[in-house]
């Protein structure tokens, strides 16, 4: 007979995000621009465009992480060994690119990404954060291990430029993220149910507008199209 699983397992908020949130991660991870930088036929460049966009909303959520840990609810999340924001800068300039979060020209959609960190930093909305940084770094302890290997498969690239992706401080990275779905567990009793039921809607958002920063990337660097040539006919 199969074990009945614990009443507390299925209704966890760490379930509930990963299970509510599963079709829009799907569809961000099959964005044209993914499939395509990671099938090998795009070019650094599209990476480097990747990553300073990534620069720009990471400096959003950590500014925004710094300005609400005072929180107790995101003082348990806010472990700063997961910062981006110096590993980005060290990899773009490895790369000998722009890495100067002002001087990079946010997308359309990173810039509305961007407005929704802020939104919530302003608010000082903790269910909306956390739910953003559960997004964001559970997304980098996982896909992002695969990314850091097809870059350097695909397009030569080398560990000083794919900083991002390593998490040295953190040894094993299964243990910590195990870690990190427990401790959105035990936050369950320090948040009400619609904050919950809110946490869930904005990961959901937060994959969202990760698929528009795609789709905008997309725009600049994509696969070029083949010539649609007529068949020759004869005289």
């Amino acid at each position: 007979m199969k074990k009945l699983e614990n009443v507390d397992n299925i209704n966890s908020l760490s379930r509930r995000l990963k299970e509510e949130t599963a079709a829009a991660h799907e569809r961000a991870e099959h964005s044209t621009f993914i499939v395509d930088l990671m099938s090998g036929a795009l070019d650094v460049p599209a990476f480097i465009a990747l990553q300073q966009q990534a620069l720009v909303f990471y400096a959003a959520i950590e500014k925004a992480v710094e300005a609400l840990q005072t929180d107790p609810r995101v003082a348990k999340i806010a472990d700063r060994r997961l910062d981006r924001v110096p590993a980005l800068k060290a990899d773009l300039a490895a790369l000998g690119a722009e890495n100067d979060v002002a001087a990079i020209e946010a997308l359309p959609a990173t810039a509305a990404y961007v407005a929704a960190l802020e939104e919530i930093m302003a608010e000082g909305d903790a269910a909306g954060l956390i739910a953003h940084h559960y997004v964001r770094y559970l997304g980098d302890l996982s896909g992002g291990q695969i990314i850091a290997r097809k870059m350097t498969q695909l397009y030569g690239l080398e560990p000083e430029a794919l900083g991002f992706y390593a998490f040295p401080e953190l040894g094993k990275l299964k243990p910590y993220k195990d870690q990190y779905r427990e401790t959105l567990d035990t936050l369950q009793k320090f948040l009400t149910e619609d904050e919950q039921d809110d946490m869930v809607t904005v990961a959901g958002e937060a994959f969202l507008h990760n698929m528009a920063v795609f789709a905008d990337l997309g725009q600049v660097h994509h696969v070029p199209e083949a010539p649609n040539y007529a068949p020759h006919r004869g005289a």
